[in-house]
């Protein structure tokens, strides 16, 4: 793959965008919401072969953890755990994959017609409606 300088140019705004993004969660720590303990749980439960997003230690099973959260998220961060055990891996992770959606909703505006010279407008939605960059930045599975 050729990248352009208007590729180069793109990929590093959003880049420097995501890495600011990270460093702001870094600093401040708030990378969870109200759901990520449940995500973390069933995350470290999948190692003992459960698909609960409860605290096992506890004598009671309830039910409704069982189903409450879908396990892909929790896979994914399993997965990352194995590896390297930190939420912080699995931000960055998901970093990545912010920066791939808006290269590839790019590249898809690129074939039906948009013109690199318009880069801006779709960098200042970006910028502007920081969702995208907020939501790399949490334990939640809105991005994935």
């Amino acid at each position: 793959m050729v990248f352009s300088k208007a590729d180069k140019r793109f990929l590093a705004v959003i880049f420097v965008v995501h890495a600011v993004f990270f460093l702001l969660a870094w600093h401040y720590g708030c990378i969870y919401n109200g759901d990520s303990e449940e995500y973390v749980l069933m995350a470290k439960n999948i190692s003992k072969g459960w698909l609960y997003a409860g605290d096992l230690s506890n004598t009671t099973i309830i039910p409704e953890l069982l189903t409450l959260r879908p396990p892909g998220y929790p896979l994914f961060m399993w997965l990352v755990y194995v590896l390297n055990g930190s939420d912080w891996l699995v931000l960055l992770l998901q970093n990545g994959v912010s920066i791939l959606n808006i290269w590839y909703l790019r590249k898809t505006l690129l074939r039906i017609g948009f013109d690199t010279k318009f880069d801006w407008i779709l960098l200042l939605f970006v910028i502007v409606y920081p969702s995208q960059c907020i939501n790399a930045n949490i334990i939640a599975p809105d991005l994935l």
